[in-house]
C-alpha cells in the first residue's frame, strides 16, 4: 500500500512539473486587462460624449453613451491607459455592440489601435459609407496580427477566432516604419457617430498571443520538465515493484 501512495505521490509531482513547464512555454500570451481602470477616454477624439459610463458588469468592460443629442454625434472612444508591443503578435478580443434602452440606434464602431484602427466601419442599424451592419448583442470575435515580415491581416467573425473568413477581413503589406511605431502603443475600442442615449458596447476578453517565445525563456525548458516528469514516474514505478 505504501508503495502505491510512493507512486502515485510521483506521478502527480511529474505531472505537475510538467504543466508548470507548459505554463512557461505560455508565457508569451498577455491578457489585457478590462478593469474600468485600466482604461480611459481617448484624448485625441473630439466628440466624447459628456455624459457617459466606463464599467465592469458580469459580461465584460461596458462603455456606454448615457446622453441624447439629435444634433450632436456623440461617441465613447477608450484606449487603453498601458501601452503593449503588438508587433509580431495575434491581437484577439470578444466583443459586442449594445443599446441599454432597447431602441437600437445608429453608432459605429472601431477596434484596433492608436494608430490602426481596423476593419472600418462597423454600423447598426442601417449602412453608411460602404459600412457592414453588426447585430446588437451579438459576440464578434476580432484577431488581428501585425508579423515580423512585415505583412498583417484582421478578421472580424461572430463564430470565433480565425486568421480569414469571417464578415470582414483583410491582408496586406506594412512599411518598416510603421512597423516599428508599433513597439508601444494604446488599444483602441470605441463607438462614434451615436445620437441616442444607450448605446455602447462590452468587451469579453482580450489578449495578446505573441508568435514566439520571450527571449529570457530557454527553449529546452519544456524537454528538460518533461524528463523530470518522466523520471519521477518511473522512480515511483522501481519503489511500486521492488
Amino acid at each position: 500500500m505504501k508503495s502505491v501512495k510512493l507512486f502515485l505521490h510521483r506521478f502527480v509531482l511529474g505531472l505537475a512539473l510538467w504543466v508548470f513547464g507548459v505554463g512557461i512555454t505560455n508565457a508569451n500570451v498577455i491578457n489585457i486587462s478590462l478593469d474600468a481602470n485600466d482604461w480611459e477616454l481617448r484624448p485625441d477624439y473630439a466628440h466624447q460624449s459628456p455624459n457617459h459610463s466606463i464599467t465592469n458588469t458580469g459580461e465584460g468592460l461596458q462603455a456606454i453613451n448615457e446622453q441624447s443629442n439629435p444634433g450632436t454625434p456623440w461617441g465613447v472612444v477608450l484606449w487603453t491607459v498601458d501601452t503593449y508591443d503588438v508587433r509580431n503578435a495575434v491581437i484577439r478580443y470578444k466583443w459586442k455592440a449594445v443599446d441599454n434602452n432597447g431602441s437600437f440606434s445608429y453608432a459605429s464602431y472601431s477596434n484596433g489601435f492608436q494608430n490602426w484602427v481596423f476593419g472600418q466601419y462597423m454600423t447598426t442599424a442601417w449602412s453608411w459609407a460602404g459600412s457592414y451592419v453588426i447585430p446588437f448583442d451579438t459576440w464578434i470575435y476580432t484577431e488581428a496580427l501585425v508579423a515580423d515580415d512585415l505583412s498583417y491581416y484582421y478578421n472580424f467573425s461572430t463564430t470565433g477566432y480565425a486568421s480569414s473568413g469571417g464578415f470582414r477581413s483583410a491582408t496586406g503589406t506594412m512599411t518598416q516604419d510603421f512597423y516599428d511605431s508599433l513597439a508601444a502603443i494604446h488599444i483602441h475600442a470605441g463607438m462614434v457617430d451615436n445620437y441616442s442615449e444607450g448605446a455602447g458596447f462590452v468587451i469579453n476578453e482580450m489578449y495578446l498571443e505573441r508568435q514566439q517565445a520571450p527571449d529570457n525563456v530557454p527553449e529546452p525548458a519544456p524537454f528538460a520538465l518533461l524528463m523530470v516528469s518522466m523520471a519521477g514516474l518511473a522512480y515511483g514505478v522501481r519503489r511500486r515493484t521492488a
